[in-house]
């Protein structure tokens, strides 16, 4: 009886392309007052995402609400381009 032949040895498997990792964004604090029915409607709404959607933090999900606001106004007021950032303070207080 012969051997049989060698199978050929199997191609070695690619490695897979390590992802480049996420940058780094720094966050900061923002402290504003609202109403309280609004606070209450927005820990409501952030359950239900946080359950629907898997917002993982309340601070992502205002963060979410936020950025949409801002798409809102860029595109009715800026042509749909982002707004120049602008560190400056804010005004305090009512405007008159």
């Amino acid at each position: 009886m012969a051997d049989a032949p060698a199978s050929p040895a199997p191609a070695p498997k690619p490695k897979p392309k390590a992802e480049a990792p996420a940058p780094v964004v720094e966050k900061q604090q923002l402290g504003v007052k609202v109403s309280k029915d609004l606070k209450d409607r927005a820990r409501a709404a952030f359950r239900h995402a946080r359950f629907h959607e898997q917002v993982p933090t309340f601070g992502e999900f205002v963060e979410n609400a936020l950025e949409a606001e801002i798409q809102r106004l860029e595109g009715l007021y800026n042509g749909g381009e982002k707004f120049e950032p602008d560190s400056e303070n804010l005004p305090r207080g009512r405007t008159i």
